[in-house]
């Protein structure tokens, strides 16, 4: 596209503006907070009113959870290409560390703010404005537009499995799919071209019927003290996991991702400060490599005993450890839940959730479509990372012969994802929809 028609893309964009916030500031009113299955209904019919308005036909798939998902088609020139999204969020709390109510949107200082609006409603409402626009500036969409959502994402998308494999027809055949994520740095996209996996666990010590009089600790085992012992054992000293065959799998680095690592630059700094620490665990020279190829064993939550006010002099018979291990191509979460089994014998291990690690190639037509219109918009080379540093069910579209990738940018460091104050800029989300709406058109150039 030339330069004019570039500009005539912002134009339609602002003119969208009102519309645009109109529908996001609805969606993040509904309280969809998923590991409460609250609000689902709601925010289903309103998402499903909202797309329909746009002229999509529009299915609901049904889930065993009672979080279904919403399928819906918009008619368009070309091959279709398919759009990944969730309309489900993570629990407000805590709730006092809001500046402005969660579920209210609200604009101050060039920034919207509410629970959703970078994770993941901000984008939705992004890409319908985005179809409004590319129907009015190039007359009817360039390809089909075909739209998965679903309700329970920040649960572990426990049912996308099954809704792959039942509705693979519907799907199978896009030219790509432009998963939700991506983020802005400096002016700056950055794209990755794939995610970790993942297996969160709960491991469980029981050592009694009850907790006991702590006048008993001298004859009593400790189940707080036998899971910390356990826990410490899982990383040795330099701080590999010690689970026989954990890093067995790992797929190294080839040169072209490391020449990919080498341009695509993180802002230590700004990252520290964002994350609300003074520097990070690690050198400034291994921060990327890490978050890009490390697999983790992390520490989510740990419980036993008495927490409560004042004092309770008891020796604790039950205590529990939530751990989420971050995976990396090739490696498999039920291969490492088998050795973990294993390892930790007579250790309850309940399973919350399992992801597989998915990455494609940076020769994708759908990876080259979304960089070149991003050049465009933002007038930058986008950053390219071979995946991101967090987990999502990209392996169920990429097992399926869907090429997927975060080739869209709404967010930033400091959007505090899953934490109180939720924002984007605004200047990020108006770029985001041309960005979409110039992708639609190189998408159709590249099917």
């Amino acid at each position: 596209m030339s330069p004019e028609e570039v500009s005539a893309v912002f134009k339609a964009v602002d003119q969208d503006r009102e519309r645009l916030l109109e529908d996001l500031k609805e969606l993040i009113s509904f309280p969809t907070v998923s590991a409460r299955n609250q609000s689902i209904a709601e925010t289903l019919e309103s998402l499903k009113a909202m797309l329909e308005r746009e002229g999509f036909r529009v299915s609901v798939l049904d889930t065993p959870t009672g979080r279904p998902a919403l399928f819906a088609v918009k008619e368009g020139e070309g091959r279709p290409i398919l759009f990944y999204n969730h309309y489900d969020v993570q629990p407000p709390e805590p709730l006092e560390e809001w500046e402005t109510e969660p579920f209210s949107l609200v604009e101050r200082d060039g920034r919207l703010y509410g629970r959703g609006v970078a994770d993941n409603k901000g984008e939705i409402a992004a890409r319908l404005a985005a179809v409004r626009v590319a129907e009015k500036i190039f007359g009817r969409l360039p390809l089909t537009v075909k739209w998965f959502i679903e309700g329970e994402e920040e649960v572990g998308s426990p049912s996308i499995g099954e809704l792959v494999a039942k509705h693979k027809d519907k799907i199978v055949d896009c030219f790509g799919c432009l998963w939700e994520g991506g983020d802005v740095v400096n002016g700056v996209p950055n794209f990755y071209l794939g995610v970790k996996g993942m297996l969160y666990v709960e491991l469980v010590v029981k050592t009694a019927e009850a907790d006991a009089h702590s006048m008993y600790a001298p004859v009593l085992d400790n189940a707080a003290e036998k899971l910390v012992r356990l826990v410490a054992g899982l990383k040795d000293a330099r701080g590999r996991v010690t689970i026989p065959g954990f890093y067995k799998d790992v797929k190294k680095p080839t040169k072209l991702e490391r020449k990919m690592l080498g341009s695509a630059k993180v802002d230590v700094k700004k990252l520290a400060e964002g994350l609300g620490v003074r520097k990070l665990a690690v050198g400034k020279g291994q921060v990327v490599e890490r978050l890009v190829y490390e697999p983790t064993c992390n520490i989510a939550g740990i419980y036993s005993g008495y927490t409560g006010h004042g004092s309770k002099t008891i020796t604790p018979c039950r205590a529990g450890v939530k751990i989420d291990f971050r995976l990396v191509p090739n490696q498999d979460p039920d291969k490492i839940l088998k050795s973990l089994k294993k390892y930790l014998p007579g250790v309850e291990i309940i399973v919350h959730s399992k992801s597989y690690p998915a990455r494609i190639a940076h020769t994708s037509p759908v990876v080259k479509a979304a960089l070149a219109a991003a050049e465009k918009v933002y007038g930058v080379k986008p950053a390219v990372f071979p995946n991101m540093f967090g987990t999502g069910p990209m392996a169920f579209f990429t097992r399926a012969g869907i090429p997927s990738a975060m080739v869209t940018a709404i967010s930033h460091p400091g959007s505090r994802l899953h934490a109180p104050n939720e924002n984007i800029y605004l200047d990020d989300l108006l770029k985001s929809v041309a960005h979409h709406v110039l992708l639609l058109r190189e998408a159709a150039v590249q099917a």
